[in-house]
């Protein structure tokens, strides 16, 4: 019997904040970008909650709506929320 294989969760950030999966990834000409492990990289529309607020959880109340990156082969598909924290970092939520 073999194992099956664990995917990562979609929507990872590389150290200066660009998308994991692109950094791994080359770009072919007039098609898009190719993961490392041959596979085309899809995009997931995901809605992001802008906590921009003072207080924790807190907000505008603003979403703001992204195309986030993922190797279908290799990650997760995204879920469609996450939410933006007030430095600014982009969160792919895990529910």
């Amino acid at each position: 019997m073999t194992e099956a294989r664990v995917k990562r969760r979609a929507g990872s950030l590389a150290g200066d904040g660009s998308w994991l999966v692109l950094t791994e990834s080359t770009h072919q000409e007039g098609v898009g970008y190719a993961h490392k492990c041959g596979v085309e990289i899809r995009g997931k529309s995901v809605a992001f909650t802008v906590r921009d607020g003072i207080f924790a959880l807190s907000g505008s109340g603003k979403v703001r709506t992204a195309q986030v990156p993922y190797c279908p082969n290799c990650e997760q598909e995204p879920p469609s929320r996450g939410i933006i924290t007030p430095e600014g970092t982009v969160v792919v939520s895990r529910f």
